[in-house]
């Protein structure tokens, strides 16, 4: 039976510049690296890992929320506030406004890599499923 997701996969348009970006800007790890065939995986501390490759430019289109396809990637954080300060310092422009519930038990906001990936940063009190 299936256990867990080993990894998502995202195309880029320049694969090696994004799985850059990925480890400079969002503190991923290259594990893998292939020139030849334009794949990168990149993996973060506890383990999620990301996939990229190469696409022809104008096979991407542009997404929206409850289409068809990848919406966004979700980024666990221990600290909300202290995550999105360290992220706009290296230039992350969120698309705001920040979710904050009412009990304060769930914060996260949006934001964009440099092919137009969204991508939200999210603090929950207790990981979803636990």
């Amino acid at each position: 039976m299936i256990n867990s997701i080993e990894h998502i996969a995202i195309a880029a348009s320049d694969p090696a510049a994004l799985a850059h970006w990925y480890c400079d800007t969002l503190g991923f790890t290259l594990v893998v690296a292939s020139e030849s065939s334009k794949t990168y995986f990149v993996k973060l501390p506890n383990g999620g890992m990301v996939e990229i490759i190469a696409v022809d430019p104008s096979a991407q289109g542009a997404s929206a929320t409850h289409t068809v396809g990848f919406h966004h990637l979700a980024l666990s954080v221990e600290n909300f506030v202290q995550a999105s300060q360290n992220l706009q310092a290296r230039g992350i422009h969120f698309i705001g406004p920040a979710y904050r519930s009412a009990d304060g038990s769930t914060q996260f906001d949006f934001f964009s890599d440099p092919e137009g990936n969204r991508l939200q940063v999210v603090q929950r009190a207790r990981p979803l499923g636990s």
